[in-house]
């Protein structure tokens, strides 16, 4: 098989992918956001609490309701209740970070880096406001700017202290070997994340970058330009957006057919958001051009058992398939979890 026929089958996977994602599983707000009207009506009906001003309860209610919004993934909704409260918010840290981080969600990284650096003008040493402000500078690729911002934060007074449940230099240490890896320096990356990890193992990126993104620009299967790639791929994930995320991936592995990774992370997405014959199709492609790789094909046989159902007749053949895989490679633990789950 040819470099492009693998890529081609992917991207035809792409559009098999469902439109619906988790932030698309309830009906979206009215247009109009209600706050100003509940506390008015909160008035009316005498409930508003002692002594809280119209203007005090409105903005406690519109951000509220952005951030629920937030959380839910429905973006407009929470820039649309943000926005009502805009002028009233001016010296609010609070509502700046709020908004910014909505503005990042929603791509519009020009606005969400004034939000962080109007956070930044009042508290500058906030560590979430100069982490967001450098992830910002990444998205619109002024690194150097990213990595000074990354490196300010080692100067603060909280730079000890834990950041996101993590140790503040450890978090800045990983993202600073990020840099270092979509710059094309591998050495100086892998020492970043070592140290990163020894700062705080629990540090996930890190440990994700270490042990499953370098390996693949070590071993050539990709370049180093696509390591922001893949960041932004993650993002798209934790924002709920499967299909931007394997659309992406499928450009990627367009560039570098031989990216496994993005073949495992692409058909991850697909199996959560319950397009299994997608998953399925993905791993096809994969195992097709890695056709000795078992945790690959172990990687297929679940999406497979997934659409077949483990327990009926037509699994069968696959379920002898993972045994032989085991039989060959007994310590993969994937393969080893997939037979105690289904009590092979």
């Amino acid at each position: 098989m040819t470099a492009l026929l693998v890529p081609a089958l992917v991207l035809s996977v792409l559009a098999a992918m469902p439109a619906r994602t988790q932030a698309d599983e309830t009906t979206p707000a009215d247009d109009s956001p209600v706050c100003l009207t509940r506390c008015i009506d909160m008035r009316t009906a005498g409930t508003m609490r002692e002594g809280m001003t119209l203007i005090a309860c409105t903005l406690l209610l519109c951000q509220e309701d952005g951030r629920r919004y937030y959380r839910q993934g429905k973006f407009e909704e929470a820039l649309r209740s943000m926005e009502q409260v805009k002028q009233m918010a001016q010296a609010s840290a609070s509502y700046h970070l709020d908004l910014g981080l909505i503005y990042y969600a929603l791509g519009r990284f020009s606005d969400a880096l004034k939000s962080f650096e109007t956070v930044l003008n009042s508290f500058p040493q906030s560590v979430r406001a100069s982490a967001q402000r450098a992830h910002t500078l990444i998205r619109m690729d002024r690194l150097p700017e990213a990595r000074a911002q990354f490196e300010a934060i080692l100067t603060y007074d909280t730079a000890d202290e834990q950041f996101k449940n993590l140790k503040t230099r450890s978090y800045v240490a990983g993202n600073l070997a990020v840099l270092e890896l979509s710059e094309g320096d591998l050495d100086a990356g892998k020492a970043g994340l070592d140290g990163a990890l020894e700062i705080d193992a629990r540090n996930k990126l890190a440990r994700t970058y270490l042990t499953r993104v370098y390996p693949e620009l070590a071993e050539g299967r990709l370049a180093p330009e696509g390591v922001l790639m893949l960041l932004v791929v993650w993002e798209e994930l934790e924002f709920g957006r499967a299909n931007s995320a394997v659309q992406k991936l499928g450009i990627m592995l367009s560039k570098w057919p031989d990216f496994k990774l993005g073949y495992i992370v692409a058909a991850d997405a697909q199996r959560k958001y319950g397009n299994v014959a997608a998953c399925e199709s993905t791993m096809i492609a994969a195992t097709t051009r890695f056709p000795d790789d078992p945790n690959l094909h172990a990687e297929r046989i679940r999406c497979t058992l997934m659409r077949k159902g483990v327990h009926s007749m037509a699994a069968l053949p696959d379920i002898q398939e993972l045994k032989e895989l085991a039989a060959r490679d007994p310590d993969d633990p994937l393969i080893q979890e997939m037979l105690e789950l289904i009590n092979e």
